[in-house]
């Protein structure tokens, strides 16, 4: 998932301020750990090459962190009544595609 709104800033215990970095930031879910949101991005060295950089979010800290958003910024409701449409319809085409699945029991 491409994160085109979000910003990057880097900085050093030297520096007076942190600097924007450009570049494009993705967002993935591991589909082997989904206890963990996986963001991504990859930085442009100094010396002319690129760092990468993996931050991890666990579960219980999404949880925390969206909490923490719903208390501060009331007006994102929304926001999560729409993800909340959005996990209801997965878990419903889950659900069909289970029961397709599903071997036909003899009666």
């Amino acid at each position: 998932m491409r994160l085109n709104n979000s910003r990057i800033f880097r900085g050093g215990i030297t520096a007076s301020e942190l600097s924007l970095v450009p570049g494009d930031y993705e967002a993935t879910i591991n589909p082997l750990d989904f206890e963990i949101l996986h963001v991504q991005f990859d930085l442009a060295s100094k010396g002319g090459g690129t760092t990468s950089v993996l931050l991890k979010i666990g579960k219980n800290d999404l949880k925390a962190i969206m909490k923490e958003i719903a208390r501060k910024m009331p007006e994102s409701a929304s926001i999560f009544l729409d993800c909340a449409a959005v996990a209801n319809r997965k878990n419903l085409e889950l659900l069909k595609q289970a029961r397709k699945e599903q071997p036909a029991t003899p009666s």
